[in-house]
């Protein structure tokens, strides 16, 4: 902590001494987070597959379901199978389940497809906080910390609009 007579660290300067590891999270915090795309056009996919709209919004509902589960158990999977095995773990049954729900057709099977799916992809959280407290030395933990939210924001924010665009150019059906 910085005197007051001292300057304190430009925001820049505090990001640069992050370690090459550190950054390899965010990064992978902002693609995972880019994907989301998915879920709002989630509803326009189930209602087209035929389940009513009530129906298609229960189902986004089990997103959060399985993701305030990810939060309450994910601290304790984290320590049972390390950091980086549950993010691992996170990324890849996540990645899995987004391809399995194409597949689905009734509500019960889309339901526990996207409770199981939040689970999965929100059980990153846990393990990268605590992996930034395992990397980063603890006066640079505010930047890193903060460093991760912009990543997720950013993904969050052109996820959608990347996926619009997907949409768009996408071959049309004969």
């Amino acid at each position: 902590m910085s005197s007051p007579l001292e300057p304190s660290p430009r925001l820049r300067d505090s990001y640069r001494a992050l370690p090459r590891t550190a950054w390899v999270l965010f990064a992978g915090t902002f693609v995972l987070r880019l994907a989301s795309f998915v879920f709002p056009f989630l509803a326009l996919y189930l209602t087209r597959q035929g389940l009513s709209v009530t129906e298609a919004g229960l189902a986004i509902t089990g997103y959060g379901v399985g993701a305030v589960l990810a939060q309450l158990t994910g601290g304790l999977l984290t320590d049972r199978i390390g950091r980086r095995n549950a993010i691992a773990v996170s990324m890849i049954t996540s990645a899995a389940l987004v391809l399995l729900l194409l597949q689905a057709r009734s509500l019960p099977a889309v339901l526990a497809i996207v409770i199981v799916y939040s689970f999965f992809a929100e059980l990153h959280r846990p393990a990268s906080g605590a992996l930034i407290a395992d990397l980063v030395p603890s006066d640079q933990h505010e930047a890193a910390y903060a460093a991760i939210r912009v990543s997720s924001n950013l993904g969050v924010t052109f996820g959608p609009p990347i996926g619009g665009l997907l949409l768009l150019l996408r071959p049309a059906r004969t």
